[in-house]
């Protein structure tokens, strides 16, 4: 789009096109001229007898500053030429600019430690401080965060990512008033007490594999880690307590292992005190290069040259690398193949792909990607050894017009906890012959036993071409339990089809984990804190209840942490500290046991 407020040759003391109209007054809040020749935005700003536009909507201008952000059109916020102090915000909603404001914010382990991550400062809901972010430092924990105020009282949240466990979390739970040079000070306690640690070694040699990545993960939680072996192959993770997590070497074939650090030997594992892990070796041998490929088009006429590119790395760093890239049709009878080598350890290569090579008939092809790295002996077509076959996609060839191509299609998320819940479609293609396209989104939805209850095409699926996503609501019906999505790309003499695309309707209940302050509590002390992580993937609002020794405190509904007060119990007796949380369809629970005035060191195992 091309504002001009300046055109050649206009007189630039006057108001005489639409943008200086804009700029000086504001756009009218009516219908646009096109639709409605009486709007009160249909004004006639040179004087020529015929009315201009100056309507908001036909302008792009937003008028829901919540929108700014969300629109993929090009928009517009106006700012007045008349008065320099209004911010950036358009006329209806432009505030004068009070003064700048410094916020510190300092995030630190229950320790007293540094903990270095991302803070922003997030309006509070009286629209009264512009967003602006930074990050705490190692040192001492301090961000100085400046930004602009523009009315009192100024309420705000802080948003933090909590390093231990990747979630972003909005501190405190109501808005908080915020003044110049103000300090918000945030505790992120570190849920990683348990230590797993470990080998990789080299199979053949037995010796310990330096600069290996190494992952652990939980599948259901957002705990997520990952580092390098050293030189000697060791790895070490700091790691939640009595959860189930998982550990992978990546191009290990077999390579998902798992721990439970509970004072009970595993599987996978060698040793468990409950407070540390120490998983079996393990073995690398030789493994396959990996990598991928793609094509500058994957639908041409025949006789055109087409770019293939492969990009490959080998763990192992078995040079040079080995590849086929070979076109097959539905048979897996091979019609043509590329071989060639790859030297450089992450290294590409591309070529030409002369499709005047294949039949001289309309015909669709699987492309696929094979690798070996040097290890490998005789010839590739063999393939009689460790291997690598990806696939790189379909490629469809024409005598005469082209399928339209599509190149990418999405739906988010790809689970939802209910009906009637919205998901954003998403999706890019084109035509190479530059035929008019038109574009449909299929969906049809199931019960639990399969059977097909609702079908159609999404209201706006012309959305996906024209502006690269719709959003859809699925049908308010309580059978549904999952949804497929397929794009249709016409050009009018042939149709393409996406991959079909399932979104789950199902219900994931809230995520808990809690721990305590400290596992053993001397008499001297009148409370102690027992600390938690709640999460919900599904986006649910979710309420939390405590327990303790079984019974439900009503005056503690936090979902973040829980002060248990210690003046009723009596010495050396174990205290048992339960949380449930619901999102109102499912409930999960996690629970901790305290050890109050045990004396000495009684072998505490981390719940």
């Amino acid at each position: 789009w091309n504002i001009k407020y300046g055109e050649v040759g206009e007189n630039l003391n006057t108001i005489d096109t639409v943008w200086d109209y804009i700029i000086f007054n504001g756009c009218i809040n009516d219908d646009p001229c096109s639709s409605n020749p009486n709007s009160t935005a249909c004004i006639d700003v040179n004087n020529d007898g015929v009315k201009e536009d100056v309507s908001c909507l036909t302008n792009h201008v937003i008028l829901n500053e919540n929108e700014i952000c969300t629109s993929i059109n090009p928009v517009y916020a106006v700012v007045s030429v008349k008065n320099p102090n209004l911010t950036w915000k358009n006329l209806d909603y432009i505030k004068p600019k009070t003064e700048k404001i410094v916020i510190n914010v300092i995030t630190k382990d229950d320790k007293g430690n540094p903990v270095p991550t991302y803070v922003g400062i997030l309006d509070g809901g009286n629209n009264c401080i512009e967003f602006a972010s930074g990050y705490t430092s190692s040192q001492n924990g301090k961000a100085t965060i400046e930004t602009l105020k523009y009315c009192n009282p100024t309420k705000i949240y802080v948003e933090y990512m909590d390093p231990f466990t990747g979630l972003f979390i909005k501190y405190p739970n109501s808005p908080i008033d915020i003044h110049d040079n103000d300090t918000v000070q945030i505790t992120i306690t570190n849920p990683l007490k348990c230590k797993v640690e470990g080998k990789v070694i080299n199979g053949e040699t037995g010796t310990g594999m330096a600069n290996i990545p190494v992952y652990v993960y939980e599948k259901n939680g957002p705990f997520y880690s990952t580092t390098f072996t050293d030189n000697d192959g060791n790895y070490r993770f700091s790691v939640l307590c009595s959860k189930s997590i998982y550990l992978t070497v990546p191009n290990l074939e077999n390579n998902e292992k798992s721990f439970n650090i509970n004072n009970i030997v595993d599987n996978d594992e060698q040793s468990d005190n409950g407070t540390v892990v120490v998983m079996k070796d393990i073995l690398m041998e030789n493994n396959p290069p990996d990598g991928y490929g793609t094509l500058s088009t994957y639908s041409t006429k025949r006789g055109e040259k087409i770019r293939a590119y492969i990009f490959a790395w080998d763990t192992e760093g078995d040079l040079p690398i080995r590849y086929k890239l070979k076109f097959t049709d539905d048979n897996d009878n091979q019609i043509k193949s590329y071989t060639g080598l790859i030297q450089q350890n992450y290294g590409q290569v591309d070529f030409d792909v002369d499709t005047g090579d294949f039949p001289a008939v309309d015909g669709e092809y699987n492309v696929y990607l094979i690798l070996v790295d040097s290890k490998y002996t005789g010839d590739i077509n063999t393939l009689n050894q460790k291997f690598r076959k990806i696939f790189v996609g379909k490629l469809y060839i024409s005598t005469q017009n082209a399928k339209p191509t599509i190149v990418n299609f999405n739906v988010l998320p790809s689970r939802i906890s209910s009906v009637g819940k919205q998901v954003t479609i998403t999706g890019y293609g084109y035509d190479i012959d530059g035929d008019s396209l038109s574009s449909n989104v299929r969906y049809n939805c199931y019960d639990e036993n399969n059977n097909l209850i609702d079908t159609g095409y999404t209201p706006h699926g012309e959305k996906v071409l024209t502006e690269g996503y719709e959003t859809f609501t699925i049908p308010q019906n309580s059978s549904i339990k999952y949804c497929k999505f397929k794009w249709e790309l016409s050009d009018g003499q042939h149709t393409s089809y996406s991959d079909e695309i399932t979104v789950q309707i199902e219900n994931t209940p809230p995520y808990t984990y809690i721990w305590p302050e400290e596992e053993v509590v001397s008499l001297n002390k009148s409370s102690t804190t027992i600390y938690a992580i709640v999460n919900d993937i599904d986006g649910d609002s979710v309420s939390c209840k405590w327990f303790v020794n079984g019974v439900l405190d009503n005056d503690q509904t936090s979902c973040s942490q829980y002060i248990l007060d210690l003046t009723d119990f009596s010495a050396n007796q174990n205290i048992t500290v339960k949380l449930e949380a619901t999102d109102g369809i499912d409930t999960s629970s996690s629970e901790t046991t305290i050890h109050y005035g045990f004396p000495g060191n009684i072998g505490i195992i981390i719940q």
